[in-house]
């Protein structure tokens, strides 16, 4: 939908009004006009007035940022405590079951089968806290304070393009990372048992034992819904409104960071929350972070599952494809970001003014009076974007081809 105004933006937008003019203001939800008396001393008369777009049942207040504080680490311990309980909880229950199927044989928690059926079901239990608790936090106001509106198509399409890039980019900048990673534990030998709590050696470890489908069901579409619920849902939504955007960003992707444990994976995923943040304030929607964490996942499942597709390995040569691919993915996401950012979500008003919550910016509107719009992106970009992406996708299909192809 591209910008209009209302011919309401022709009407004068203050008035001053006598002691004698009473202005009745019903719920704005159930009518978009206000009555008001036509009174006026030595004013003339009083013109009529546009809807105000505000809402007594839910302020806009924002929190004292130590509130705010308290209240994130209260999502970060939960969000641990439950996956440590759900864990405990699974692998009981897997050993249980397994020694019964299996006629007394003991389990073996190296075993991926093992591993797999406990991932699984920490994740489910964690999926339904996290729904369960979102919920009650936002009571009746869930819709709008996450923002479920329907996506754009177009903000769609930028986002499955630039997914894979923006891989491709992390990807680069974790090289240094796990560099100084491994001189660190030449050092300090003691740190290498970190190593083993890596979630991507978890996952190489699940790919042997479990099919491409099952992994994306555990390791993309659960996450992206667990994860994004706590910490763009929760977590992002009362720090951005304590902390303004950027601190509230910032804050956020860095404790969405701390949470995969590893410094490596920790490092390298921090730069992934903010990109998820700055998709959800461009889309307005809560389903294209959800979309952006699942389609990553589906990458880091399938490069798992097929070999050594996914480029700047540990220990692996630099090659040509990689370098390609490096400098397609870097242009791509320069000019898809700009394109998203073009045609990103806005609230106007009828007289055409921009709505904003100054606390909370991804929540809907309270009024029916005020319009969803996006403006058009620049053709350049979008198209320059669309073609690197490609070219990355290619780069990526081609390792993936080779790693397919060569001997076990």
């Amino acid at each position: 939908m591209t910008d209009e105004t209302s011919p309401a933006s022709n009407l004068p937008l203050t008035a001053s009004f006598t002691e004698d003019a009473v202005i009745l203001r019903p719920d704005l939800r159930d009518s978009e006009s206000i009555a008001m008396t036509d009174v006026g001393v030595n004013a003339g008369s009083v013109p009529p007035a546009l809807p105000v777009d505000t809402d007594d049942s839910r302020p806009d207040r924002a929190p004292r940022w130590y509130f705010a504080i308290c209240e994130s680490i209260l999502w970060f311990v939960g969000t641990l405590a439950v996956h440590l309980i759900g864990g405990v909880a699974t692998i009981i229950a897997v050993t249980i079951v397994w020694t019964i199927l299996s006629n007394g044989r003991s389990v073996s928690m190296s075993d991926p089968r093992v591993l797999m059926l406990a991932t699984a079901g920490e994740m489910v239990l964690f999926v339904l806290a996290a729904m369960l608790c979102v919920s009650v936090r936002y009571w009746g106001r869930t819709f709008a304070e996450l923002n479920l509106s329907r996506p754009e198509l177009k903000h769609v399409a930028i986002v499955i393009a630039g997914t894979l890039p923006l891989s491709y980019c992390v990807s680069a900048y974790s090289m240094p990372i796990q560099w100084g990673w491994n001189l660190i534990g030449e050092q300090f030998p003691g740190l290498k048992v970190i190593d083993e709590l890596s979630a991507m050696r978890m996952v190489n470890e699940m790919a042997d034992a479990t099919s491409l489908p099952v992994m994306i069901l555990i390791l993309a579409v659960l996450p992206a819904i667990g994860e994004e619920l706590v910490f763009r849902g929760a977590m992002g939504r009362v720090l951005m409104a304590s902390l303004g955007i950027w601190g509230g960003v910032a804050l956020t992707s860095f404790l969405f960071g701390l949470i995969h444990v590893h410094p490596v994976h920790a490092l390298a995923v921090i730069p992934l929350g903010i990109a998820m943040h700055l998709v959800y304030l461009w889309t307005r929607s809560f389903w294209m972070p959800m979309l952006f964490h699942f389609v990553n996942n589906c990458w880091a499942s399938v490069t798992a599952q097929f070999g050594s597709g996914e480029p700047f390995q540990e220990n692996a040569a630099v090659t040509l494809t990689d370098l390609v691919g490096m400098f397609a993915a870097a242009i791509a996401v320069t000019a898809l970001a700009i394109a998203l950012f073009q045609s990103r979500i806005r609230y106007r008003h009828p007289d055409g003014a921009e709505w904003t919550s100054p606390h909370y910016p991804l929540r809907v509107p309270p009024s029916r009076t005020i319009r969803r719009t996006t403006a058009a992106m620049g053709l350049s970009y979008w198209a320059t974007g669309f073609g690197f992406a490609l070219v990355c996708h290619l780069a990526m299909g081609w390792q993936l081809w080779k790693a397919m192809m060569s001997p076990q």
